[in-house]
């Protein structure tokens, strides 16, 4: 039999979903090699992270990969045609900004949530740690402060 707890955990979970998406494919993303498979990964999960339930198209890949200046989107081609990089340096960089700007709103979002629940396991007189500290993939830390 489902308690309040369980299903308290299963709508903070179902609410966090995207956001916890997110920051686990920020956490990848920090961590790609600069190298050319390094940079397909890096482009997808990009745009993972700006729609985490959306399948990565060809266009979409290729509208990352060119958004650059002309004179970059040369030295680009170059790149790609002696190393196989789809990336630059700078590219890379700019993107790495903006996904750390994404994470932390999805960060600042998953704490408001989690405060809202925390807030009414409070009120019922309820173990938040039963509600949010669940284990398994994508699970969050407690952090609830009363």
């Amino acid at each position: 039999m489902a308690t309040l707890e369980d299903r308290l955990a299963d709508d903070y979970r179902n609410e966090t979903k995207d956001a916890r998406k997110i920051i686990a494919t920020f956490d990848n993303l920090k961590s790609t090699p600069d190298t050319p498979a390094g940079d397909i990964s890096f482009i997808f999960q990009y745009m993972k992270m700006l729609d985490p339930t959306s399948v990565v198209r060809e266009g979409e890949f290729a509208t990352a990969q060119n958004a650059a200046g002309i004179p970059e989107r040369i030295v680009n081609l170059y790149n790609q045609a002696i190393k196989g990089n789809r990336l630059s340096a700078n590219q890379r960089s700019e993107y790495l900004a903006a996904a750390r700007g994404l994470a932390t709103n999805a960060q600042t979002s998953m704490d408001g949530v989690q405060r809202h629940y925390g807030e009414v396991a409070q009120r019922r007189g309820l173990d938040a740690r039963n509600i949010f500290d669940r284990g398994g993939p994508g699970s969050t830390t407690v952090r609830v402060n009363y």
